[in-house]
């Protein structure tokens, strides 16, 4: 049997926020609907820090020529949401178009949503050796 275990820690990434006036522009948003960054602020916001647990759990088996490892793995073993930069999203309405700002009739109605990631993964899998 073999048992691992790993803890990272990552301290969090500089980012460019979103120049949302500027993304809320239909003409801009029609071609960039990722938005637009706001580059007189360069890498001026940063994400918090991640850290994560991964465990493994190996089995061996062997034979004459060959021998089998039995593995359970799980990654981000206590489930860690780590921030990323926003996302900027239009509004739409029941229908699903777009609505257009009503203190501007050249933009949508935008709107900046957390943007997390990081889900438990665990995997389990046979390594054979010939």
């Amino acid at each position: 049997w073999e048992i691992g275990l790993k803890w990272r820690y990552s301290g969090g990434l500089p980012y460019t926020p979103i120049d949302v006036e500027s993304s809320a522009l239909i003409a801009n948003y029609t071609v960039n609907p990722l938005g637009i960054r706001d580059y007189d602020q360069l890498n001026s916001q940063r994400l918090s820090a991640f850290h994560g647990l991964d465990f493994r759990v190996d089995k061996k088996f062997y034979w004459e020529r060959s021998n089998m490892t039995a593995y359970f793995d799980v990654q981000n073993a206590y489930g860690f949401q780590a921030s990323q930069a926003p996302l900027l999203i239009a509004e739409t309405d029941e229908a699903g178009s777009y609505v257009v700002d009503p203190n501007n009739p050249n933009a949508y109605l935008t709107k900046l949503v957390d943007n997390p990631t990081g889900t438990l993964l665990p995997s389990i899998g046979i390594i054979l050796e010939f």
